[in-house]
């Protein structure tokens, strides 16, 4: 009980207190919730080792990535496998082709995969892409621009011809330009998209 009294004061309290100091004192009350057996007190500890970057939460995380986690889980999993991408690799590329799981999760693990691998995950897309409708590439487009590496990631996809521009609305190319400053594919895509909006 007081593992999960300190979590949620952490939580609520992040922009004030945190520090690497604190993420050790909170290691020990994460790594007892990440054994709970009530997903609400996993999540918050997952929640709490993604926010506090807590690195040994991790090998716990991975546990938790199975066909059956809800959503609200593999996303707070997602954040705390970005603790150590380079140990987290291969399982974000087991998420990104694992058809059990929905689009959102698929693409957060493919933006957290570009941050770890951008070569692996350019595979990843080019292999996921040609399964995806014009909507979902839109989306795609949208949570991968979040970051200056998914932005990379869809410079490379669409200089390859494996996104058309028609994947891009004006926020994600302002997102894309504003991360790659001085990248004639960023300024091009912006262009285009400016053009295309201005014929509507």
């Amino acid at each position: 009980a007081q593992a999960k009294t300190y979590l949620g004061f952490s939580v609520q309290n992040q922009s004030q207190v945190q520090s690497a100091a604190l993420s050790e004192l909170l290691a020990a009350p994460v790594s007892t919730l990440l054994q709970s057996t009530t997903p609400a007190e996993r999540d918050l500890a997952l929640d709490v080792a993604g926010r506090y970057r807590i690195v040994n939460a991790r090998d716990a995380a991975a546990k938790l990535v199975t066909d059956d986690a809800t959503d609200a889980t593999l996303k707070l999993v997602i954040k705390v496998l970005e603790t150590d991408p380079a140990k987290s690799e291969p399982l974000l590329l087991k998420m990104v082709s694992n058809k059990n799981f929905g689009f959102d999760i698929r693409a957060a693990a493919l933006g957290s995969l570009a941050k770890a691998n951008p070569a692996k995950a350019r595979q990843a897309a080019a292999q996921w892409l040609p399964t995806l409708n014009e909507s979902e590439k839109k989306d795609l487009a949208t949570v991968l621009s979040s970051s200056p590496q998914g932005a990379g990631l869809l410079l490379a996809l669409h200089e390859k011809k494996q996104l058309s521009l028609s994947a891009f609305d004006l926020p994600a190319a302002e997102r894309i330009a504003g991360a790659t400053k001085n990248d004639a594919r960023s300024s091009a895509i912006m262009n285009g998209v400016k053009q295309r909006e201005e014929t509507k």
